[in-house]
């Protein structure tokens, strides 16, 4: 195992699927976050599967953790710094797994959410991570 967190982060130096997926996990936190924070239509108050995230916070304020996440992987995906940007990586995915958390128990609430919606953040997060560890590992 070679460890490459001191490594710039480059395309040079990443796999040929991180090349791919980094991007997709930028514009993926970049999108839910301007979604939920200018809501078109206010589908987000009307939709139930944002039941129990409503219940804790606004929902413009979860699109707000999901800007703050892009801006971080923004940034050190430009500066190149392989360590900090897979850092945020998994910071996002770990709020992935607590969204996919928060949108399955509103599937508990509500028999009008759809079931397999939380899945794909779940999807999501797990992928994050992986990303994560070729990163790190440089495979």
């Amino acid at each position: 195992m070679v460890d490459s967190s001191k490594e710039p982060l480059t395309r040079n130096n990443v796999s040929e699927g991180n090349k791919i997926m980094i991007p997709v996990y930028i514009l993926a936190a970049w999108f839910f976050g301007i979604m939920l924070i200018i809501d078109p239509q206010n589908r987000s108050v009307k939709s139930p599967i944002f039941e129990f995230p409503r219940a804790f916070l606004p929902i413009h304020y979860w699109g707000t953790f999901f800007i703050i996440l892009a801006i971080l992987l923004t940034v050190t995906f430009f500066m190149h710094d392989r360590k900090h940007f897979v850092f945020i990586l998994f910071a996002f995915g770990t709020f992935l797994l607590f969204w996919s958390a928060m949108l399955s128990i509103s599937t508990l609430h509500s028999h009008d959410a759809l079931f397999t919606i939380p899945v794909w953040p779940l999807g999501a997060a797990i992928s994050t991570f992986a990303s994560g560890r070729s990163l790190l590992r440089r495979n």
